[in-house]
């Protein structure tokens, strides 16, 4: 069970744990699939071993505390008594919604937010290995606003590439403060309306980041919408 806030290292970490015992590793989104029958079929994958290697599989649901009442039930069954071949990584960044009796059932894993010694030093290294040419006070703010996420710190150091000035690189900060699914809904709203989709991604905002998510989406379309007026 590895848990802290988004952006620390829990989904990467647990592929690497998949790494550490040759296990072919089966991704599942709860926030997508929360349901028991999701579980069973899950359960139905477990069964067998992997084809390759040493058969060993590992299951790593991210955002599972999304999971149902009857979900974690159904999971917890196969918790108590998993086969040998499979390992299950559990990533929340809501411990609190965990069942206890899950917690007891697994080797908890606390990530707390980097140092920003770490981040700079992060930053410092893709840099340097990219070759790019980026002023250090913009480093600076991508550090600072990073927020000891070292995802965070990366997406907004791409973004530092690719925007013209410090200024833009703040709208970027202030639109991935305000939810990380705002960003995501901008894009299909930028590059093909998908109701589907933005109907996916919008229970992701929060409703305490509801009004400035809102405000930085509009900010967001709007300069997309002047860059493509100046280049025509």
């Amino acid at each position: 069970l590895l848990t802290g806030a988004s952006g620390t290292g829990k989904t990467t970490i647990a592929r690497l744990i998949g790494k550490h015992f040759h296990a072919e590793t089966t991704d599942c989104d709860a926030a997508e699939h929360t349901g028991v029958d999701d579980i069973r079929q899950m359960k139905e994958i477990a069964d067998f071993r992997s084809m390759t290697g040493t058969g060993n599989k590992l299951i790593l649901i991210d955002e599972c505390h999304a999971l149902t009442q009857n979900a974690w039930k159904a999971l917890l069954k196969i918790l108590e008594e998993p086969p040998s071949h499979l390992f299950f990584a559990l990533c929340t960044t809501e411990f609190a919604k965990v069942p206890d009796t899950i917690v007891q059932r697994c080797y908890h894993v606390v990530l707390r937010p980097v140092h920003i010694k770490t981040i700079e030093d992060l930053i410092d290294m893709v840099v340097k290995n990219e070759r790019w040419k980026i002023p250090g006070n913009v480093l600076s703010m991508v550090a600072d606003a990073a927020t000891g996420q070292p995802r965070k710190a990366l997406a907004l150091l791409q973004a530092a590439v690719d925007v013209e000035s410090p200024e833009e690189l703040q709208r970027v900060i202030e639109l991935q403060e305000a939810s990380g699914a705002v960003l995501d809904i901008a894009r299909v709203f930028v590059k093909q309306p998908d109701w589907e989709t933005v109907k996916r991604l919008f229970p992701r905002i929060s409703d305490d980041d509801f009004d400035r998510a809102s405000g930085a989406l509009g900010r967001y379309i709007l300069t997309v919408m002047l860059k493509s007026d100046e280049k025509q």
